[in-house]
């Protein structure tokens, strides 16, 4: 079993996203909608119409109270569901401060709950 270490926070949260081509992280698509379900530190998972596979990679842009955070992500879960797509990312080569400011956003929230 897969231990967590960071601390999921539930949240229903708009957020953007774009595909990215794997080798040279090109965006390949335009701007894409979903709804955020939870977050941590190490990724987010969120409905979403579009179509993804597990192993795409995605930036997502997450709009905290200061800041708008571009998060580079690898989907790593994908369940089908009947009005919009499950998926699960792994946030993938965070700067400190990307980090830091999350960890701040993340904390924020679980104040507030």
């Amino acid at each position: 079993m897969e231990k967590r270490f960071f601390f999921r926070v539930n949240l229903s949260h708009e957020i953007e996203f774009v595909k990215l081509d794997s080798t040279t992280l090109s965006v390949t698509s335009s701007s894409l909608a979903g709804q955020l379900s939870d977050i941590s530190g190490g990724g987010l998972s969120f409905y979403t119409k579009s179509n993804l596979e597990v192993g795409h990679l995605i930036e997502i842009a997450l709009k905290t109270r200061e800041d708008r955070l571009l998060l580079l992500s690898r989907v790593v879960r994908k369940e089908e569901r009947e009005m919009a797509d499950y998926y699960a990312v792994k946030f993938l080569h965070l700067d400190q401060k990307t980090e830091t400011k999350l960890i701040r956003f993340i904390n924020h929230l679980q104040k507030e709950q």
